[in-house]
C-alpha cells in the first residue's frame, strides 16, 4: 500500500463510516514487521494519522486503531524512539480508555501534560468495549519494556492512571492486563526500602499488586529516576 493511499483512506475515514473497514486493514498490515516499519517512519506521519482516528465514535474504527498501535508497539525495542516521537497523541489514546470515569484531583492533573489532564478534569465516557482497554495495555507493557518507555511513562503520570483505572475495572480480562503492566512495573524495581515495609502495607490497605507497584514505583521515581531495564520480551504480533 503507498504511502499517499493510506494517507488518503485514513482521511476518508475520518468522515465516513463506510470506511469503517479501514481500521481491521491497518491491524492486518501492522502485523508483519514490514508494515510496521512503514508505519513508523517519521517522514510519513501515518501512524499519528491512525491515532487521531481513536477519537471516533465509530467502535469497529476505534478498536482498528488500537490493534494498530499494539501491533506498532513490537517496535519498541528498535523503534521506541520514532513511537515517543508523537508522545501527545500517543498517551491519551493508550491512557484515556483505561483511566476509569472518574474526575481526577488537582494534584494528579498537575502531573500530567494538558493533552491528558484537561480530559481527566472533567466527565467522559468510558470505553465500553473490552477488548480496545486490553489492546491498549498491552501497547503499554510493550512500550515499557523499553526504559525510556518506562521513563515516558512516569512523566505523564501514567502509574496513577493505571491504578485509578484498575480499581474501577471490573471485566476480568481486561484486569489481568492491568495485573501483567503492575507485574513488569514490580519486576523492574530495586526496592531502597524494607520487603516488610511493603508487605504490611498491602495487608493493611488491601492495595491491589497493580496499586502496590505503583507506589513502589512513585517513590523510585522521586528518589532514583527509575528502575533497570527488563530483559522480558513479546514474541509476536497479533491483531
Amino acid at each position: 500500500m503507498s504511502n499517499s493511499k493510506t494517507k488518503e483512506i485514513v482521511k476518508e475515514s475520518k468522515c465516513d463510516d463506510q470506511f469503517e473497514h479501514v481500521g481491521s486493514i491497518l491491524v492486518n498490515v501492522s502485523k508483519t514487521e514490514d508494515g510496521r516499519k512503514m508505519l513508523l517512519e517519521p517522514k510519513r506521519g501515518l501512524l499519528k494519522q491512525i491515532i487521531r482516528q481513536f477519537d471516533s465514535t465509530n467502535q469497529l474504527r476505534k478498536k482498528g486503531v488500537a490493534g494498530t498501535i499494539r501491533n506498532c508497539s513490537f517496535e519498541a525495542k528498535n523503534q521506541l524512539e520514532n513511537i515517543l516521537l508523537i508522545s501527545e497523541f500517543l498517551w491519551p489514546a493508550l491512557l484515556l480508555p483505561v483511566a476509569g470515569s472518574k474526575i481526577y484531583s488537582e494534584e494528579d492533573i498537575s502531573k500530567m501534560p494538558p493533552e491528558l489532564g484537561s480530559a481527566l478534569a472533567i466527565e467522559r465516557e468510558p470505553v465500553t468495549d473490552a477488548d480496545i482497554r486490553v489492546q491498549t495495555l498491552e501497547a503499554i507493557y510493550l512500550i515499557i519494556l523499553q526504559e525510556a518507555g518506562r521513563r515516558a511513562f512516569w512523566s505523564v503520570n501514567g502509574p496513577r492512571i493505571l491504578q485509578v483505572g484498575y480499581e474501577y475495572e471490573e471485566d476480568s480480562k481486561v484486569m489481568r492486563a492491568y495485573e501483567q503492566v503492575g507485574s513488569l512495573v514490580c519486576s523492574t524495581l530495586y526496592l531502597s526500602i524494607s520487603l516488610n515495609h511493603w508487605l504490611t502495607l498491602l495487608n493493611l490497605r488491601k492495595i491491589t499488586l497493580l496499586a502496590l507497584g505503583c507506589l513502589i514505583l512513585n517513590q523510585l521515581v522521586e528518589e532514583s529516576g527509575g528502575p533497570e531495564e527488563s530483559s522480558s520480551e513479546p514474541t509476536k504480533a497479533e491483531s
